[in-house]
């Protein structure tokens, strides 16, 4: 892997979306990176998805996770409909897919799930370490509670958030971000150091954006899991993470290769990284009976 990845960003002038189709490929296979978005998936049972459901991958990049809901929840009886804004992404995606699978992609903006996704019912939307790319989250989670049919679960994880850096590692990680910068400082001595700041939310900003969307049955957890030092390299090459971390008016691709190139030097093996998840459902519309609301029993009222 390491191979790959350092053949993609250091022959590489300029960011381009078959790049970064190879980039999410390698760290979406990261063995930390797949144990983490196969949490997500178990909590997704947990909380009720089960085979023969449709379920809306939102932002399905090189479609590893979609084929991670078939395998292990829908079944070949259930559906996945993936949408990702980049055509290489979703050209890489469609190349994985196997006769018969009943996965599909399609290339679409996940802040707008209804205007690519018409079917209906839609019995869950999850996206694997999606939120924090997407503006007004709290839009985007309102249009989601809409598409979903009655009971619909969301569930989504994220890495890229305040305390997302264990305390074990924090040494670690910056003793990678600072050699990026003596790079930085010897090569570009004329840069003024100013940096794109990378928004990033609590997991309690999380609770609450997913609690004002009307969502119900909410679940939050934290849990640790270990990227690969390839892992990492390709983590800190995603999109918006090389400028956050170095000077805006340093050209990306000489951003990402001091990154490399630091972290190569300072990363030994592996890195743990935190990583939040939240499930959740759509309140069930109440039953009418004759016209009327039907009333239910509830035997713990009884004297």
């Amino acid at each position: 892997m390491e191979t790959s990845l350092t053949n993609i960003w250091r022959c590489s002038a300029h960011w381009n979306e078959s790049e970064a189709a190879d980039l999410y490929d390698c760290l979406a296979q990261d063995p930390g990176y797949w144990n983490a978005n196969r949490h997500l998936v178990s909590l997704l049972k947990e909380k009720g998805l089960h085979s023969g459901q449709t379920v809306v991958n939102a932002g399905s990049g090189t479609g590893v996770d979609s084929l991670l809901l078939v395998k292990e929840i829908l079944g070949t009886e259930g559906r996945v409909i993936g949408v990702d804004y980049s055509e290489s992404m979703v050209r890489l995606a469609q190349e994985k897919v196997s006769n018969g699978l009943p996965v599909e992609f399609r290339l679409g903006d996940a802040h707008r799930i209804s205007t690519v996704v018409d079917e209906d019912p839609v019995h869950a939307i999850v996206s694997f370490n999606l939120v924090h790319l997407l503006e007004d989250l709290l839009g985007v989670m309102r249009e989601w509670y809409e598409k979903l049919s009655d009971g619909g679960i969301v569930g989504f994880s994220s890495t890229v958030y305040d305390g997302a850096i264990p305390r074990e590692a924090r040494r670690v990680y910056w003793k990678a971000i600072l050699g990026a910068h003596r790079l930085a400082k010897d090569r570009f001595p004329e840069t003024i150091g100013t940096r794109k700041k990378m928004l990033k939310h609590t997991p309690d900003y999380y609770f609450k954006v997913v609690q004002q969307a009307g969502f119900i049955d909410i679940r939050m957890e934290e849990k640790v899991f270990t990227l690969s030092k390839e892992g990492v390299l390709a983590f800190v090459q995603v999109p918006g993470m090389a400028d956050s971390m170095m000077a805006a008016d340093i050209p990306a691709c000489a951003q990402r290769q001091m990154l490399i190139q630091s972290i190569e030097e300072t990363v030994t093996e592996s890195l743990p990284r935190k990583y939040v998840f939240i499930t959740a459902r759509k309140k069930e519309a109440p039953k009418v009976f004759r016209g009327k609301a039907e009333l239910t029993y509830d035997a713990r009222l009884e004297i």
